[in-house]
């Protein structure tokens, strides 16, 4: 017969086991910060302010202002769960520091995509709430003659088919012009450490991918009115896939 003390040092052991097990799930995920870090080009070459270049349409240009509204990122899963954050951003060509922004709180983890919105939701849309991230109707992306905010803007001048720099605005807006995106990056896994991603938006992918979009034509558009709908469809299906990795650190 077994001595009772080896039944007893039994029961603890098992006891132990089970408790251990029951910490471990309870613990939180380890979580970490991911960097966007965002840069803008025409094919290969990075856009400014002062040289000339060409869209899929033919039609030469020169940018003077180029800024959009990111919002709703989240990260999917191996698994397909989405992991979400409530980042509203404002990227200005003309500012750096706003081509560069952190997703706080990111589980450790594989994952598969990244997916975020070019504009705001049609509630945020309707009411100018800000839900978060540096949106303000100060960084000039609101309506001045309707509630709502302008998604994104490039404005500048064209050359026409006379040889004369005319002046081209493109104001992306209302609900029909909430762009998602969604950009693969598989094998990409947070564990333990700040990782960066950093992105290319190509205007030149932005004015041709899946439909030239020629100045000549549109030229002077504000997201209004029936007239409006054949530019807006055309550009928000070039910038489904105008996003692309460049590198992940």
């Amino acid at each position: 017969m077994k001595h009772p003390l080896f039944f007893l040092v039994g029961f603890l052991a098992v006891f132990a086991l089970g408790c251990k097990k029951d910490d471990e799930t309870e613990l939180p995920a380890a979580v970490q910060e991911l960097q966007i870090v965002i840069d803008h080009s025409s094919t290969n070459t990075p856009i400014n302010f002062s040289d000339v270049f060409e869209n899929p349409a033919g039609n030469s240009f020169k940018t003077s202002m180029f800024k959009y509204i990111l919002s709703n990122f989240e990260l999917i899963k191996e698994d397909g769960a989405a992991v979400s954050f409530g980042n509203i951003e404002v990227v200005n060509e003309e500012s750096d520091s706003s081509k560069s922004f952190k997703l706080l709180n990111v589980p450790d983890g594989k994952y598969t995509a990244m997916r975020f919105a070019i504009g705001v939701d049609s509630l945020q849309n309707a009411t100018l709430v800000n839900g978060g991230g540096d949106l303000d109707p100060s960084d000039g992306m609101v309506w001045t003659w309707s509630t709502g905010y302008i998604f994104l803007k490039h404005e500048g001048q064209y050359l026409d088919s006379a040889g004369v720099w005319r002046p081209f605005f493109y104001h992306l807006g209302t609900n029909r012009g909430y762009c998602e995106v969604e950009i693969p990056i598989d094998g990409f896994e947070m564990a333990g450490k700040l990782r960066t991603l950093n992105l290319n938006l190509d205007l030149f992918k932005m004015y041709g991918e899946r439909e030239d979009i020629d100045y000549r034509i549109w030229w002077n558009e504000q997201s209004t009115g029936i007239n409006a709908i054949p530019w807006m469809n055309a550009l928000t299906a070039n910038l489904k896939k105008s996003f692309s990795v460049r590198s992940i650190e």
